[in-house]
């Protein structure tokens, strides 16, 4: 499919070009996309959480807007903007891009995870990235560092979407040929399967691998909880630790500058433009965090929050505190599932009516 329609990160440019105006904006990768989307889904049956591309497009967050106008006594919109996969650098884009098209929420929430600063099966340019450089504006035909090859793709695409996506046309012949001849499209979606197949010690009983993103859809579970319950799923969930250690090692040092990089230009972006931002750690699994290496460890743990410390319109808040979830609360590793959520949104409405940022 067009990149620009693809449930990772259509939702981007459907947004830019909507009349939507939140005072609210929940970013970030598949940590806050999947807390805000479950419990929404259970309660407000707002979405069927069974199909996961719908799950990625959903763009409401109707369980916090509600905590939110319980505890500030205010009606405000909230918008989820999370984008699967996006880094710490995609989401400064973002922003800046927004404020482009004239989108200037009040308060950003902001989901982070290790895999927001160092992924190893991600390339620098994202799916994020590039779908923001299609993004044009009748306003950039006046800068003079366009070519008039850009100067007509701007114009023609307001005409032509086949032209601005050409490249994603022939991006889904490539994807339709492999399908047709039962192979993967990319390197990345066959390391994954041979992972979670070593994992498992056998191809038997190998959890479902989508072929557009290479997450398995099927539920997790390893650890115990302190009442010595078990997930439901431990093959499976091994299986998902196999996919998020390739993710984290090696430890990609010179990435994790970089995104830490990508934040800091966030943060001042939002100090430029008088935008409060939450910066959240988003709850994990112990097994997901022995995975990662002690010193980039230690620099997540400290680098991050000293950074956004150091920005008065920001705030930091640790949930991976042990304390908010437990292990029945996450669908695998890392992604809450529909208790997960209300206890992840529960604390982010009392911070946001803390601070009296509204």
């Amino acid at each position: 499919m067009p990149l620009s329609r693809n449930p990772l990160v259509s939702k981007i440019p459907q947004f830019l070009h909507s009349s939507e105006d939140p005072e609210v904006l929940i970013m970030g990768c598949s940590l806050p996309q999947m807390s805000v989307a479950f419990y929404d889904a259970d309660r407000f049956n707002s979405v069927d959480s069974s199909d996961i591309q719908m799950m990625r497009q959903y763009t409401k967050a109707l369980y916090l807007e509600e905590l939110l106008k319980k505890k500030i006594k205010k009606n405000l919109h909230v918008f989820n903007l999370t984008s699967s996969g996006a880094m710490a650098s995609d989401e400064a884009s973002i922003l800046k891009k927004l404020l482009e098209f004239d989108k200037h929420p009040r308060v950003i929430v902001f989901g982070i995870g290790p895999r927001t600063f160092f992924d190893n099966t991600y390339p620098r340019k994202t799916a994020v990235t590039e779908i923001l450089e299609k993004q044009r504006t009748l306003k950039d035909l006046y800068r003079a560092d366009l070519s008039w090859e850009e100067r007509r793709e701007i114009l023609l695409g307001y005409l032509s979407n086949f032209y601005r996506e050409r490249s994603d046309y022939r991006n889904f012949l490539v994807k339709y040929i492999c399908n047709k001849a039962n192979r993967e499209p990319s390197i990345y979606l066959v390391q994954q399967k041979f992972a979670a197949q070593e994992a498992l010690g056998s191809e038997r009983d190998q959890p479902a691998i989508t072929t557009t993103t290479g997450i398995a859809t099927t539920t997790f579970g390893l650890l115990k909880n302190q009442e010595g319950k078990g997930h439901q799923n431990p093959r499976a969930f091994n299986a998902d630790l196999a996919l998020y250690n390739m993710r984290y090692n090696p430890p990609d040092f010179e990435r994790f500058d970089f995104e830490l990089s990508g934040l800091k230009t966030l943060l001042e972006t939002c100090r430029k433009a008088k935008i409060k931002i939450l910066v959240v750690d988003m709850p994990r699994t112990n097994a997901n965090e022995a995975l990662l290496d002690k010193q980039i460890l230690m620099r997540y743990r400290n680098d991050i929050p000293r950074l956004v410390k150091s920005f008065e319109e920001a705030s930091y808040l640790n949930l991976n505190d042990g304390r908010t979830c437990n292990i029945e609360d996450f669908i695998d590793s890392v992604h809450c599932n529909s208790s997960g959520g209300k206890k992840v949104q529960d604390r982010l409405a009392e911070h946001i009516s803390g601070k009296n940022w509204m």
